[in-house]
């Protein structure tokens, strides 16, 4: 009998930040709604609410995310409602999440920040095709109130979608390989 596991640690030793992270196949294999990093990110941090807006029950303003290095979104003086986030990548192009919820390190300007890395470019072309489907011809948890012979309206929703990277190639005219991606 083998037993692994595979824990995420909250507490780093040399620092009291607290911490989670997401590497790119939990990302993959986690169900979500909807294909945003976010819905994962609430489901597996602790303290994080609001569809990964707000961290500890602070304000909004003090959870910020990161991807790459670059500040997606000033919540205080830009984006359209200020509560706004801005795009996140698909989560096909994301290779690890990192929340940092408490203690966060100096370099940020917010109590808790979120790191998102990309994937970075390669000389291989490499891809994924999904389709999420959710719809009700399965069946529905019908709540105590609802009559015996309660139906739901229907519902189905079908996202299909393709993700390819590889180097940028323009036939007889730009080569890319060893340069961008």
């Amino acid at each position: 009998v083998t037993i692994s596991a595979n824990d995420v640690q909250l507490a780093t030793y040399d620092s009291g930040t607290i911490s989670s992270t997401l590497d790119n196949s939990r990302i993959m294999e986690l169900p979500e709604n909807g294909r945003n990093v976010l819905n994962l990110t609430q489901l597996t941090t602790p303290g994080l609410e609001v569809g990964g807006q707000r961290a500890n029950g602070n304000l909004a303003e003090a959870l910020e995310y990161v991807e790459d290095g670059a500040p997606m979104l000033n919540r205080n003086f830009g984006g359209e409602g200020n509560s706004t986030q801005a795009q996140l990548p698909d989560p096909d192009a994301v290779a690890e999440v990192r929340l940092e919820t408490t203690n966060s390190n100096a370099q940020f300007a917010t109590p808790a920040t979120g790191i998102i890395a990309t994937k970075s470019g390669s000389n291989g072309f490499h891809g994924s095709l999904f389709e999420t489907a959710r719809n009700n011809a399965i069946g529905i948890a019908k709540a105590r109130q609802n009559p015996s012979n309660y139906s739901a309206p229907h519902y189905v929703r079908n996202e299909f979608g393709v993700s390819l990277g590889g180097p940028i190639i323009i036939p007889k005219l730009y080569n890319g390989k060893d340069r961008s991606f």
